[in-house]
């Protein structure tokens, strides 16, 4: 601990001025917004499908603007080429404040609180190519260190992922904590056929931060892919490592390896109006699956070891109605029970995630971008049991860690709304002026707890069950099976097996967001040097919070349980969560100031 403190203090030092990201190592860079908008309106013919992008492909997109963009489009790609070519090695800081002001109101009362945080970020970073004149080896790269009070996600809304990568790890300064925050990606080959590795964020679809199967604001994660795209087809396959979290609640304190993310998409685009792509997912740990490197179907691997691992399947398809308008879709699919579906039976175990949305792009006007999205993650998915493997039963045990769930150190890899949600989603990305940025961005959530939708025999076995076995939450560590050390398959939760139950709650979580952010650019520099000015505001109120608290705690009640007194039981537990909801209202505010040299 006292090597690692002093090698901190030593970095804090060396590095001593924003987190202005890299653009081959970080999906959340400002490029990526940039290339999805030049995409949309045709200057950009193709893009990779997964994000971040090598060098040589993000190079190439710029060329593309510089010769068919107009003069805003020239001197935004100006701007960004100046950026990855300017220098080899730039030294950055990031300081930011943060102010949030709560409001709970319950029975007829009300309290509030007032937090403030800060978060310093100094290190170095870069994109570059390995060997001098030759784009197809490069490497890109963030080293540097975070220094905070609390958690940023604090003095975030509700759904908010963190904005830096750090291990949880830190050294103690004070009221101060320190972590590394460190991104590396490597790629080589062709612009249309390239393998890539690094530790990162990556995002894939038509959607910057919000993507279901990989979401560019998820936590970041040990990656290797390689990506071929010819002609009208494009293909990615990769691997990633993730940190696994409990079972019952996602607790960071028991972060373990072994966990692994298998992912392919393969893309066709028919026409300019039309594209779609088929792509899977697939979850495992505890051991090694040569096909998730492989371009093989992972619902057939899955049968041939025992159909016990977490698998998706999604199809994207976006429609061009015209250049700078796209309707875009996504749907990905958990469990799909095809034969209730033809039976026109839509009460079963439906596992879905969907979202689709119109995005426009003018052009030469000051809004840059519209998005208006629909989402819906219906109940259990993302989620998936695990069994204890020192068993070789299908028991189900208390501080076990889940290796199957849709979650890398316990924030989920796609969309960041928990299962049983559906969303309306509105933003605009503006620029009044030259060198001023802005983001006007709204939503309004529902969200029930699926525990409000069990028989009182299933609340039972949850109460009667040992304390941190199951979550009743309603959140994504919330699964469908009970335990069965007796046996290799567990118990089916049967209302989640024959029923949706898609916000039909009774009491439901309405979570609605308002908020802007900005960025003027005081100055940039040809060498890539830049200073700017950020600052914004969010305002969210709750009605229901508390809908994802526990409902029926294991450890609760032992003994047997007569059938007179189960009724009973069950009631006064789901008072008692009903005693629990509030309104709440949170203000959030933030102002800082990035400097990269």
């Amino acid at each position: 601990m006292i090597r690692k403190s002093i090698a901190g203090v030593l970095c804090a030092f060396v590095c001593s001025a924003a987190l202005y990201a890299q653009v081959t190592a970080d999906p959340q860079d400002e490029f990526y917004s940039l290339a999805l908008n030049w995409y949309n309106r045709g200057i950009v013919e193709k893009l990779p499908p997964v994000r971040p992008y090598p060098y040589q492909n993000v190079k190439s997109i710029l060329d593309q603007v510089l010769e068919n963009g107009n003069e805003r489009d020239k001197e935004d790609a100006s701007l960004a080429y100046e950026r990855i070519t300017g220098k080899k090695l730039y030294v950055y800081v990031d300081a930011e404040g943060f102010l949030k002001y709560e409001k709970i109101e319950k029975d007829g009362k009300s309290d509030s609180d007032l937090g403030k945080n800060i978060y310093l970020c100094p290190g170095v970073e870069g994109d570059r190519t390995l060997f001098e004149g030759d784009d197809r080896a490069s490497f890109g790269y963030r080293m540097g260190i975070t220094v905070a009070k609390y958690p940023d996600v604090d003095y975030k809304p509700m759904g908010a992922t963190p904005a830096h990568d750090a291990i949880y790890d830190p050294s103690k300064f004070g009221p101060l904590t320190m972590y590394l925050d460190v991104n590396t990606a490597v790629a080589y080959g062709s612009e249309n056929l390239f393998v890539q590795g690094g530790i990162y964020r990556n995002g894939f679809g038509n959607w910057l931060n919000e993507g279901l199967a990989l979401n560019d604001a998820g936590f970041h994660k040990t990656n290797f892919s390689l990506t071929w795209m010819s002609g009208k087809v494009s293909y990615t396959q990769q691997l990633s490592m993730l940190g696994s979290t409990s079972a019952f609640n996602g607790a960071i304190e028991t972060l373990g390896a072994g966990k692994i993310l298998g992912f392919h998409a393969i893309s066709y685009e028919i026409s300019k109006a039309f594209d779609f792509s088929f792509y899977e997912t697939t979850v495992i740990g505890n051991r090694f699956d040569i096909c998730t490197l492989l371009p093989v179907p992972y619902m057939i691997s899955e049968e041939l070891t025992g159909a016990g691992d977490g698998v998706f399947m999604g199809l994207a398809f976006n429609v061009k109605f015209f250049p700078g308008v796209t309707w875009a879709n996504d749907i990905m699919v958990d469990d799909f029970p095809i034969d209730e579906f033809l039976k026109h039976n839509y009460d079963s175990k439906y596992r879905v995630a969907a979202k689709t949305g119109v995005i426009w792009t003018p052009e030469e006007s000051f809004v840059e971008r519209v998005g208006l999205n629909f989402v819906a993650v219906t109940p259990y998915t993302y989620s998936h049991w695990e069994y204890d493997p020192h068993t070789g039963k299908a028991k189900i045990s208390p501080n076990m860690n889940n290796y199957q769930d849709y979650t890398n150190n316990g924030i989920k890899i796609g969309s960041q709304y928990e299962p049983n949600t559906g969303a309306v989603e509105l933003s605009f990305d503006l620029r009044p002026v030259k060198r001023l940025k802005m983001n006007v961005h709204g939503s309004v959530a529902l969200h029930g707890n699926i525990s409000e939708s069990l028989t009182d025999e299933e609340a039972i076995k949850y109460l009667s069950s040992e304390s941190g076995t199951y979550a009743t939450d309603g959140s994504v560590y919330q699964h469908s099976m009970f335990s069965n050390p007796d046996a290799t398959l567990g118990d089916h939760v049967e209302t989640a097996w024959n029923h949706l139950n898609f916000l039909n709650q009774s009491h439901l979580m309405t979570t609605i967001k308002f908020g802007s952010q900005a960025e003027y650019l005081i100055m940039q520099k040809e060498n890539g040097s830049s200073v700017s000015l950020k600052g914004g505001f969010d305002i969210e109120y709750i009605h229901n919070y508390g809908v994802g608290n526990e409902m029926f705690p294991g450890g609760s009640i032992s003994g047997a349980i007569t059938p007179e007194s189960r009724k009973a039981i069950v009631d006064l537990y789901r008072k008692l969560w009903k005693s629990q909801l509030c309104n709440k209202m949170n203000f959030f505010f933030n102002f800082g100031v990035s400097i990269r040299y």
